[in-house]
């Protein structure tokens, strides 16, 4: 053992060495060998400032209960709870030998490799050089940041980057119980070689057998996966199998190409038992100002399925030139693509287009995700919208410009039905000065529809007594409108001193429209009724709204519980409504009236009505909110009027002169546990509409449920809204820390059948998921569906599931 007073080591190049007190200690500074050659003398090196251990960039400091220096044999040797650290490196072991001439290390006896990165590696007894990079190492085992393990009988370590492997296997799971017990891990990969790098990110297998719970379930004799410290990187994704009776056995294999670091491709091709290969590609790239993401897929195949009369659904869904023989085989295909950009910090542009085939390819072949926001506009279920719009805002104006079509996936529809879109101009200012102590905006819009054939909707009826719903008739023509608006509305808010809040108003605007191919109905009583054609009509109208809103809000605490009244009104006055029948209803038809808008002085969601004459709002919130997040709300008004208000259809409750009610309320009595409801209610207590639901996420259990009723019409003998009631639930139970139950239901209550349904048996532990389940959907008129799919999710190999490709 050296003591204080020693020399400076000596070896074949300069090294020089301190003891530290308390313990046997060397810092060795390592210099680079001379080279044989005539330099000029480089000037001398800026000092480099010790790393966060205090040690210098060519520090090398070992620690040991004892210290040997053999000079006779060039080694420093030290033994007992050693301790070496080297460029950010630290090495544990026994026992290590420095051979000072060399820079070779050997390390024996429980050796541990922690590396910058957070990884691990342990060995037997490991050979390393002076950079603690390269080596060879028995008895092998390495943790990674992400808790993945490797293991081998022995491995050399040819880089800082490269391990190789002989006789390994690959975990991410636990392999140890929480009492320290060796367990088998959840999955694995053993193999004859394993080659991890690094620099690619890649860790590739030799023979390499796939183990569920120890089980053979997979071989390849080559076989790579991303390293788990890759964010992303090519490979395989967890591919998806289904056994259904339209397909028969199916298999989609999805792999991901990662062209760049800003690019992506996932090639997905599904094959099947019973139908043709189907090839789906989901390309993504991002740019400096923004991201490009396309789907699309394609095959060549017949129908398949129940089709009624043996008729593909299609088109208008009945047999004619829109329809395909059962049978024939034909291109299908589609396409759902999406950009977004900036085109400054005001200005955004994007674009989406949505196009299918076939009205039922996603449903035939399983494809999900695809009635998603695309674009500016959200997309129905059942509906493909396609769209190109601009957008520019600031903090006191907004403008927007698009153009949108449309394709509908209901079976039976017509596409000519739907209007071509183009354009539709939107927009606002505020000046930034209050005028008169108040916020003042104007807003203007304009829109240009163009339709192929009569899509019905709402109709005016004769003398101007109001509204009717109205079915699409083939023998009118399509009405081609174009409207420009013009508003501008006033508000300021005044509060008491006694707590009462007032907010007078005033909203003025005018419309111009200018229409083509107007057909005007002259009796009712005919069938098929008869028309006159109009042909091209301009119409003008104004409107304008004064009115105040008024809240009392009393709020009082008990304890950690707070309790808030807000009783609240709004009283507006406007001319009676302009209703020009030639004007075509198509964004006010879907009114919904409801606590959201009870206090809007215009419950129409569209311009192309309007209301009108004297009203009264009135409602009363109240709220409980108790510690740790709980709360409870509730909500209850009616809308009055001084005279019925024609514009509204019957069924929307708001057209006599006292409104249905509207109720509301909603709870989070425990935590993982909320409850909401909302319901519209006759004068006599029936219910035109009707929601309840609640969600939960326990311990064991997440899931949810809802119940539907929609009876806007209240069961008359020719409803124009058919009654719909419906029982939608699903969700997960376990009944043991690994293994449950999930369910998937939605029942037709008035037509007692379930239009769809899953079921299925669920594992999971800490680094898989694995799901067995069963599906019958019937939603889809004439293509029930019975099927079987299994869902494998395995960490660290793509966490994709079975209906997204987020794992990438």
């Amino acid at each position: 053992m050296q003591d204080a007073g020693s020399p400076s080591l000596t070896t074949a190049e300069p090294v020089k060495a301190r003891l530290m007190l308390g313990a046997a200690a060397l810092v060795l500074t390592l210099s680079s060998p001379a080279f044989a050659q005539v330099v000029t003398p480089p000037a001398p090196p800026a000092p480099t400032a010790p790393g966060p251990d205090g040690l210098g960039p060519d520090d090398l400091y070992i620690e040991g209960d004892t210290v040997t220096d053999d000079r006779e044999n060039k080694l420093l040797v030290a033994k007992g709870n050693v301790t070496a650290r080297y460029r950010g490196r630290t090495l544990r072991a026994q026992e290590i030998t420095y051979a000072t001439e060399t820079g070779l290390i050997t390390a024996r006896g429980q050796a541990q490799i922690i590396n910058p990165d957070g990884s691990v590696q342990y060995a037997d007894e490991v050979h390393l050089d002076e950079d603690l990079k390269a080596g060879v190492a028995t008895g092998f085992a390495t943790r990674m940041p992400d808790n993945s393990k490797l293991a081998a009988a022995a491995a050399v370590r040819r880089s800082e980057d490269v391990n190789e492997l002989h006789r390994a296997i690959f975990t991410p799971c636990e392999i140890c119980t929480p009492s320290g017990k060796p367990k088998q891990p959840s999955w694995s990969i053993q193999a004859d070689e394993v080659i991890q790098d690094r620099q690619r990110q890649v860790v590739y297998y030799k023979n390499a057998v796939i183990k569920l719970k120890g089980v053979p379930v997979f071989y390849s004799p080559v076989f790579w996966h991303p390293d788990p410290t890759a964010e992303r990187k090519s490979g395989l994704l967890v591919p998806k199998a289904w056994i259904s009776d339209q397909r028969g056995v199916s298999v989609e294999l999805p792999y991901l190409w990662v062209i760049s670091p800003y690019q992506d491709l996932v090639i997905s091709p599904q094959i099947s038992a019973k139908v043709n290969p189907f090839l789906n590609l989901d390309w993504r790239k991002r740019f400096y100002s923004g991201q490009m993401q396309v789907r699309g897929g394609y095959t060549y195949e017949k129908n398949f399925g129940d089709e009624p009369n043996g008729v593909d659904l299609n088109g208008n869904g009945v047999p004619g030139e829109d329809s395909v023989k059962f049978g024939d085989e034909s291109s299908r295909s589609y396409i759902l693509a999406q950009g977004k950009f900036d085109i400054s910090p005001e200005w955004k542009w994007g674009f989406a287009g949505e196009r299918a085939s076939d009205k039922t390819i996603f449903d035939r072949y399983d494809i999900g995700d695809i009635y998603e926001n695309r674009g500016l506009f959200y997309a129905d279920s059942r509906m493909l919208t396609s769209q190109l719009y601009a957008v520019r805002q600031d903090q006191r104006s907004y403008f927007q410009v698009a153009a949108l079509s449309f394709q509908s996936l209901i079976i039976g529809q017509n596409d000519a039905l739907f209007p071509t879109v183009a354009p539709l101009i939107q927009g606002r200012w505020e000046p930034k000065p209050d005028v008169l102590g108040g916020r003042l905006r104007f807003a203007g819009s304009g829109v240009a529809l163009f339709r192929d054939e009569d899509a019905g909707g709402l109709e005016l009826v004769p003398g101007q007594s109001g509204f009717r719903p109205r079915q699409a008739d083939p023998n009118r023509p399509g009405v081609d409108s174009m409207r420009v608006t013009a508003e501008g509305d006033w508000r300021r808010n005044f509060t008491t001193s006694g707590g009462l809040r007032l907010a007078p108003f005033v909203d003025v605007r005018g419309d111009l429209y200018k229409l083509s191919d107007v057909t005007q109905t002259t009796d009712f009583n005919t069938n098929p009724p008869t028309f006159i054609e109009i042909g091209d009509d301009t119409v003008t109208r104004g409107t304008g709204t004064l009115g105040l809103d008024a809240s009392y809000p009393l709020i009082k605490r008990a304890g950690t519980m707070s309790i808030v009244i807000e009783p609240m009104a709004q009283l507006a006055v406007s001319p009676d409504t302009d209703l020009n029948p030639h004007i075509p209803i198509e964004d006010s038809s879907s009114l919904e009236f409801d606590e959201t808008n009870l206090l809007d002085p215009n419950k129409f969601p569209g311009f192309d009505l309007y209301e009108g004459g004297v009203r009264l709002n009135a409602g009363a919130r109240a709220t409980v909110d108790w510690s740790g997040g709980k709360y409870a709300r509730a909500f209850v008004g009616r809308s009055f009027r001084a005279e019925e208000e024609p514009a509204f259809p019957v069924n929307t409750g708001l057209r006599e002169t006292g409104s249905d009610w509207v109720v509301a309320g909603e709870t989070v009595p425990i935590d993982g546990i909320r409850a909401w409801t909302r319901m519209r209610i006759t004068d006599s207590g029936q219910f035109r509409r009707a929601e309840a639901a609640i969600n939960w996420s326990l311990k064991r259990t997440r899931g949810y449920a809802r119940y539907i009723l929609n009876d806007p019409d209240l069961g008359a003998p020719l409803p124009a809204v058919q009654r719909t009631e419906d029982l939608v639930a699903g969700g997960e139970l376990f009944v043991t820390e690994r293994w449950g139950a999930i369910f998937d239901v939605n029942y037709d209550l008035k037509a007692e059948s379930i239009r769809q349904s899953q079921a299925g048996i669920v594992y999971k532990d800490d680094c898989l998921r694995a799901e067995v389940v069963y599906e019958r959907n019937e939603t889809i008129s004439g293509l029930p569906r019975d099927a079987v799919f299994f869902r494998l999710n395995l960490a660290t190999l793509g966490d994709a599931g079975y209906r997204s490709y987020d794992g990438r």
